[in-house]
């Protein structure tokens, strides 16, 4: 397969980041910069940019002159990231409420009701996720703090492949809808307490399918 012209570097990274998000490259998987250079048609320098900036994804390990190995995960692994996730989150719900004017609040309430019609309508396929992540990232983007933005942008790479991996499709998918619609009613009203408390809810129930999947 020739990757067309455009960024080889971009192209590169994109495919094979999608490619591990998606389960076509597996767990403890090996990537030989030779045989990507020939599967692509291009040099070792940007099969070597692609698996430096998949590393600092945090979705390779063990890097060497010859390539590098796709992370093992184990429950301990899973339910850490998952922590994290869940205090980034929840301290964005607060930071935005605390933060954000009136008229942001006001766009960022109507954003949200669009994207959980966007989930209930693509419930059961791919493109789910895809709003799962906008929902989240809605907080991160009017909480006005970097840190926060870059952190969350680095950890849920992770979990969107866990969630790709374990996440049963359809019943789940309307459960953590359902879950986010309740984050944005306790928002909306003000309760950020409240909202907050569904979030943390929201990445336990997260948890309790990773220990059903993973034990």
């Amino acid at each position: 397969m020739k990757l067309v012209r455009k960024s080889l570097n971009e192209q590169l990274y994109d495919q094979l980041r999608q490619d591990i998000i998606e389960g076509k490259i597996g767990f403890g998987e090996k990537l030989i910069n030779r045989e990507l250079q020939q599967k692509f048609g291009v040099s070792s320098t940007p099969v070597r940019d692609a698996i430096n900036r998949l590393f600092l994804d945090g979705l390779l390990e063990d890097i060497t002159n010859s390539g590098a190995k796709v992370i093992t995960f184990d429950l301990q692994f899973i339910l850490e990231v998952n922590e994290v996730l869940t205090l980034l989150s929840c301290a964005a719900v607060e930071c935005t409420a605390k933060r954000a004017d009136q008229a942001d609040q006001a766009e960022l309430c109507a954003q949200l009701e669009e994207l959980l019609l966007a989930q209930e309508h693509h419930s059961g396929t791919d493109e789910y996720y895809r709003y799962d992540f906008l929902f989240h990232q809605s907080f991160f983007c009017h909480c006005q703090n970097r840190q926060y933005q870059n952190a969350y942008s680095r950890y849920r790479v992770l979990l969107e492949m866990l969630f790709r991996r374990f996440y049963d499709f359809m019943s789940n998918h309307k459960d953590s809808t359902e879950q986010h619609r309740q984050i944005l009613h306790f928002y909306r009203l003000g309760d950020i307490d409240q909202a907050v408390k569904q979030m943390k809810a929201h990445f336990l129930y997260a948890e309790q399918l990773f220990r059903q999947y993973m034990g």
